[in-house]
């Protein structure tokens, strides 16, 4: 019979695998190998000026592309970037997307074109004639 290295009481016969053990229940209790609680999540804190979602919008109406296809993507990804549902990996890689998804829309904007009236105009105004 084997004793607890700490009180002397009697130590139980071992069942089961693992190290035998060297103190009895009271000194050295099991450890709970149960399921961890996870941890709460951070609360979101909205940004100063808006949230992303606002922003996108707001810079792809006035590059009059709102309502194309790249526009409307660009609007699921801020959507989705804003919820802050996903994972860190997942995240950077919807930042990283909506990024170049914005790069795209907002430089296939064409320039508006000059009138060549409008342009004669700007330039006698410029001379002060």
């Amino acid at each position: 019979m084997r004793i607890c290295k700490t009180c002397g009481a009697p130590l139980p016969l071992q069942s089961g695998r693992g190290r035998r053990r060297t103190m009895c229940e009271t000194c050295a209790p099991s450890r709970d190998r149960g399921k961890r609680a996870a941890k709460p999540a951070a609360p979101v804190v909205p940004a100063a000026n808006g949230s992303t979602l606002d922003v996108v919008v707001a810079e792809l109406t006035a590059a009059r592309m709102l309502d194309t296809h790249q526009g409307r993507i660009a609007v699921g990804l801020a959507r989705r970037f804003d919820d802050g549902d996903d994972t860190g990996a997942a995240l950077s890689q919807v930042a990283r997307q909506l990024r170049e998804t914005m790069a795209s829309a907002l430089a296939s904007t064409e320039p508006e074109a000059v009138d060549p009236v409008d342009d004669l105009r700007a330039k006698r105004e410029r001379r002060g004639a």
